[in-house]
């Protein structure tokens, strides 16, 4: 199972609102989400998209968390799913 280390921005407390909608990178509000990642590892690494069959669903996975398209870059096109 391919991940790569999650890591929220040094601004994601200015701008994170405490709602399922805000960026899990960078903290901003997405009006219109449609990319996603897979944060699993107990919230310290991302799932590769095409290893979704793989994981597990337990405490550790923590769920599918919305990202804004400013943040996609800096994440990779691997770990990005579109319309979950």
């Amino acid at each position: 199972m391919r991940t790569k280390k999650y890591v929220q921005t040094a601004s994601y407390g200015e701008w994170e609102g405490g709602s399922d909608m805000d960026c899990a990178r960078c903290g901003k509000s997405i009006s219109e989400p449609r990319l996603w990642i897979h944060i699993v590892n107990g919230g310290d690494a991302m799932l590769h998209r095409d290893d979704e069959g793989q994981s597990v669903d337990d405490v550790g996975d923590p769920r599918m968390c919305v990202v804004g398209p400013e943040c996609t870059k800096a994440i990779g096109s691997n770990f990005i799913t579109e319309d979950v």
